[in-house]
């Protein structure tokens, strides 16, 4: 008699997950795609060594408070590691992420900038560093 309540208890915490967003969007960012995100990228690889600056809203176009950003290291399929990036001061409601990265790493590596509440996430926006490696301002 315990598996029916077994599976009814896994199912009402599953629906209960998704219906409190714990189970994020995730968007890949593209150059073709990143003019609608809420954050600007920006960098160098001039000297063998990615450097790159993020300059991101607090907030997405959905309210969702900024998180969290982490950088996520491969060496092709590869795993190496991965760690939080922690931003910079606010200033008018912006705060910027820098971080650097050897060019031969770039291939697969990705960078997430996390959004929503303290408790759960809404949506995660993620990109490879390759795509945007020598990523400059917009005039």
């Amino acid at each position: 008699m315990r598996t029916p309540y077994f599976i009814l208890l896994l199912g009402c915490v599953v629906g209960i997950s998704f219906a409190a967003g714990v189970t994020p969007q995730k968007i890949r960012v593209t150059p073709t795609n990143i003019q609608s995100m809420p954050f600007i990228i920006v960098s160098d690889t001039s000297a063998g060594t990615g450097h790159f600056i993020i300059t991101a809203s607090l907030k997405d176009q959905d309210q969702n408070t900024l998180q969290l950003g982490s950088l996520w290291l491969y060496d092709g399929p590869k795993y190496i590691s991965d760690c939080l990036v922690h931003h910079g001061r606010e200033i008018e409601g912006r705060v910027i992420f820098t971080f650097s990265v050897a060019t031969n790493y770039f291939g697969s590596s990705q960078f997430f900038l996390r959004y929503g509440t303290t408790n759960t996430w809404a949506a995660a926006y993620w990109f490879y560093l390759k795509d945007f490696g020598n990523a400059k301002r917009a005039a």
